[in-house]
């Protein structure tokens, strides 16, 4: 697929071509257990997008930064990078993260990916060892918000119900 890719590049034409590529090989990489390689990758990713959103904004005046970032283009690659990071998670990635998942609520719009989001804020809360801010999280998600609510939304909840129940049986 690489020697595609290099192709391919010379004709904007596939340009989302390419960009799927990107996220399957990073894919490829979280899959592999690979995972620094895939937060490398997701990096790069996510540094096409920006270049991309300049050039965006150079195409004409109406088109905002803020319509950019509610794009789908710019959510799936702050989302793919938000993912690596919580894969390949350490204490020094907690102010990007959190900056990234607070990011990701003001533009997303899609409900899949809102649910997405509140999942991997929940992934974050639980490496972070709060537990108890992870269920308060995904209960009032499930019982105000029934309507937008996934199934992954109840699987989560009931992730953390659970490793709540574990964690305070063992203490």
């Amino acid at each position: 697929q690489e020697v595609a890719t290099r192709n391919l590049v010379s004709n904007p034409e596939y340009f989302s071509i390419l960009l799927d590529f990107y996220v399957r090989e990073i894919e490829i990489l979280v899959n592999s257990l690979d995972f620094e390689s895939a937060e490398v990758k997701a990096y790069k990713h996510f540094n096409l997008i920006s270049e991309y959103q300049s050039i965006w904004e150079l195409i004409s005046l109406e088109l905002t930064s803020r319509g950019f970032l509610s794009s789908d283009v710019s959510v799936r690659a702050k989302s793919v990078l938000l993912r690596a990071l919580l894969l390949n998670y350490d204490i020094s990635k907690e102010q990007e993260v959190s900056s990234l998942i607070n990011e990701l609520k003001t533009y997303v719009k899609n409900s899949q990916d809102l649910s997405r989001i509140h999942c991997q804020e929940i992934v974050f809360l639980m490496k972070r060892s709060m537990l108890d801010d992870a269920l308060d999280i995904a209960s009032k998600k499930i019982s105000i918000e029934q309507d937008k609510c996934t199934v992954f939304d109840y699987y989560f909840f009931m992730f953390i119900l659970n490793q709540n129940i574990l964690l305070k049986e063992d203490s």
